[in-house]
């Protein structure tokens, strides 16, 4: 196997794994703070209003300017329920997408290991095309076995030899 493309295949795994790190560490951040902020409401005693835009200064806002206030009810059910549900949301989906850009690379890298003789224009078309069919998740997964088994220095019968 071609070093180079082992090295790079193993930067990019390297490469996602900080990031869907760094997203749970910043979803973690995020959620705690939540919990924080949903007891701080609890602890408060007065009745008060918290309004979306009146610290925004006068020169940013809009002409047509839409204020949406809370009372302290309010943003303790949001910050215990709303604001929850949009962080985890927005983790998965940012997991998906670092996750789905890894599969890219790697199924780009394991074209060029696999397929030498192929043009830049045709991995390239082989990429974009990739998750278009089933036909075509499952040569990528057969492609991704083939590198693992490549990497790994171990060469059983190939899924894409059958």
């Amino acid at each position: 196997m071609n070093s180079q493309l082992s090295n790079n295949a193993k930067d990019v795994l390297s490469n996602a794994g900080i990031e869907l790190i760094r997203l749970y560490t910043g979803s973690a951040l995020e959620l705690n703070a939540y919990d924080v902020t949903a007891r701080g409401y609890i602890q408060r005693s007065d009745n008060f209003f918290l309004s979306t835009t009146v610290n925004i200064p006068a020169e940013l806002k809009l002409p047509l300017e839409i204020d949406h206030g809370k009372s302290r009810e309010e943003l303790i059910e949001h910050y215990k329920t709303e604001a929850i549900k949009r962080t985890c949301e927005d983790y998965v989906v940012r997991s998906i997408s670092v996750t789905d850009a890894f599969l890219e690379e790697v199924y780009e890298i394991s074209i060029e290991l696999l397929n030498s003789d192929f043009t830049e224009q045709r991995r390239q078309h082989e990429v974009r095309s990739a998750w278009a069919t089933d036909k075509n998740r499952t040569k990528i997964a057969a492609y991704l076995v083939d590198v693992a088994v490549r990497i790994s220095h171990c060469r059983p019968q190939s899924m894409t030899d059958k």
